[in-house]
């Protein structure tokens, strides 16, 4: 993947929040080329994401006995 650094544009995760974010974007000029929006079911995360924290703790409690 080759990243422009002649670009102009940014990301923004989770951003606007609420109405007024989006009042405050709109109102500055910021409209969007694209909106993704990913759906993921709670149990997928779970199952992707709790082994390695599990891991990571477990060796943290191992340091500190």
């Amino acid at each position: 993947m080759k990243i422009s650094t002649s670009s102009t544009g940014f990301i923004l995760d989770g951003f606007p929040r609420c109405p007024d974010e989006a009042q405050f974007l709109g109102e500055h000029g910021f409209f969007p080329d694209a909106a993704v929006i990913i759906q993921v079911d709670d149990q997928d995360i779970s199952e992707r994401l709790l082994p390695s924290q599990m891991e990571k703790w477990k060796q943290k409690q191992k340091k500190k006995l």
